[in-house]
């Protein structure tokens, strides 16, 4: 399984001078990544193109787009959880949820009030259709550390897949699987996928972010990557950092690979 999540920056007021070129790099990460599944914030409705690479769309709110392979999978259904996330269903057996939570630089309370609002709905969806795999994708503008997404009142996403995979029958404390901890290692391509010396965790932060369920994961390898090139265009400012061609986020990308390949 293969995900991409992704804060395009794309806005109302720069849609009309930077939306075809985003769209077209979104477009080759597309077809050089093939992910199953693709998170979008500040996106744009023309990433329904998309089609003519070999994805399905569904719009959410405030620029959310979720995205998905043609033919692999099936909706079911898509909708607004709250103004700042979208939860989509598939065939076979799969739940998306789709986050963008208020700025890096809002207050935390406000943050996390905004989260826990999400997390109701996704306790509600979770028990409408239950015994379905997760895959959560977003900019949630908070550090993994976080108490919002590490503790069971919250999203309870986890670095260890062993603690994770204990998860009980309790669908309000569903244990997930944080792959975003591996980009801390300073291995995955860059230190972060946002760069700001205002932040209490900067300058590298890593707002973006990819929830698994872990019977997903399993046995199998991991792999988290920062991307800072497309085909033959680079996402990095000449100071290394996200912005130039590119968003001011990089895009995170994760597979989870047979551990017997």
């Amino acid at each position: 399984m293969r995900v991409l999540q992704w804060n395009m920056q794309i806005t109302e007021r720069n849609a009309s001078t930077i939306a075809s070129a985003r769209l077209e790099l979104l477009s080759e990460a597309l077809q050089q990544l093939q992910p199953d599944f693709v998170f979008l914030q500040e996106a744009d409705s023309r990433a329904r193109r998309m089609l003519d690479v070999g994805y399905e769309c569904a719009e959410g709110p405030k620029r959310i787009v979720t995205l998905w392979r043609k033919g692999q999978y099936v909706s079911q259904g898509s909708w607004e959880a709250t103004q700042r996330a979208q939860l989509t269903l598939l065939d076979p057996s799969f739940l998306l949820l789709n986050v963008h939570l208020p700025v890096l630089h809002c207050s935390k309370p406000k943050q996390r009030s905004a989260g826990g609002h999400i997390r109701e709905e996704l306790i509600l969806a979770r028990g409408q259709h239950a015994g379905r795999r997760e895959v959560h994708g977003g900019d949630y503008n908070m550090p993994p550390h976080d108490e919002l997404l590490v503790m069971d009142s919250g999203f309870y996403a986890n670095r260890c897949l062993e603690y994770a995979l204990k998860s009980g029958i309790d669908i309000s404390k569903k244990r997930l699987f944080n792959c975003s901890w591996k980009v801390y290692g300073g291995d995955c391509g860059a230190l972060g996928t946002y760069y700001s010396g205002d932040c209490e965790d900067g300058p590298w932060n890593v707002p973006d972010q990819i929830f698994l369920d872990p019977q997903i994961v399993g046995n199998g390898i991991v792999e988290v990557r920062v991307i800072t090139t497309v085909a033959e265009h680079s996402l990095m400012k000449r100071t290394g950092t996200p912005g130039g061609r590119g968003s001011d986020h990089f895009p995170l990308f994760v597979s989870v690979g047979d551990a017997t390949s």
